[in-house]
């Protein structure tokens, strides 16, 4: 029976403590990456709202409640339409930031998953799963 046992070379793979820092480092960027992909989605919808906001408030003479921290302050259209458009600019550049800090995080993963292939092969695997 001992004759059906197969043994794989490449099972026993040495990791280095220079490669366990790497396989760390990407594994913390990529919590980074989710993170930073459900605040963009986030900042993309409150973009969507003010902008749909904004439309609507074109068409009101009643003075409008805009939610200010934790209440509700009462604007006129043309103040609402300013505070609207104030806020969309500044959704609009953390949006930006946001996009410049995925773009900064998938090419520093994209060096590490490109070092860490190289190392192990099909003997890692540093893909998402996607459900």
């Amino acid at each position: 029976m001992s004759g059906n046992v197969i043994t794989n070379p490449d099972s026993d793979v040495h990791i280095t403590q220079d490669n366990q820092k790497k396989i760390n480092t990407f594994a913390v960027r990529n919590g980074w990456m989710e993170e930073l992909e459900l605040e963009l989605k986030a900042k993309e919808n409150d973009l969507k709202n003010l902008e749909d906001a904004e439309q609507e408030v074109v068409l009101m003479t009643d003075p409008i409640p805009i939610l200010v921290g934790d209440s509700f302050v009462h604007f006129e259209p043309d103040a609402a339409g300013e505070e609207l458009n104030k806020r969309i600019q500044l959704t609009k550049e953390s949006i930006k930031k946001l996009n410049v800090d995925i773009a900064s995080v998938k090419s520093e993963m994209n060096k590490l998953k490109a070092d860490l292939y190289e190392r192990f092969g099909d003997n890692i695997n540093l893909e998402n799963e996607e459900a």
